[in-house]
């Protein structure tokens, strides 16, 4: 599915567990996306979230989740990073 929406309102992450980030968010956009994604994980299932080429300042957003843990930093094509 495709869904076109703000992700910082989306009602349906709580059907997915999955996610794939490219450099998308402003921090402060992170920190309202993450929190959504979480709080509607109801059922306490392992969430999978692969960030390619964050920024340095999302980077600092993700160390403020304590429960968030990086599971994979690779080195990506040129300076991109890659996190799971």
């Amino acid at each position: 599915n495709i869904f076109i929406a703000d992700a910082k309102s989306f009602k349906s992450y709580v059907n997915y567990n999955m996610f794939y980030l490219y450099n998308s968010f402003y921090p402060d956009d992170l920190r309202t996306v993450l929190n959504e994604i979480i709080n509607q994980n109801q059922k306490k299932i392992e969430i999978l979230i692969i960030y390619n080429n964050p920024r340095v300042s999302t980077l600092k957003v993700l160390k403020e989740f304590k429960n968030l843990f990086v599971i994979g930093n690779f080195d990506g094509r040129g300076d991109h990073r890659i996190l799971i």
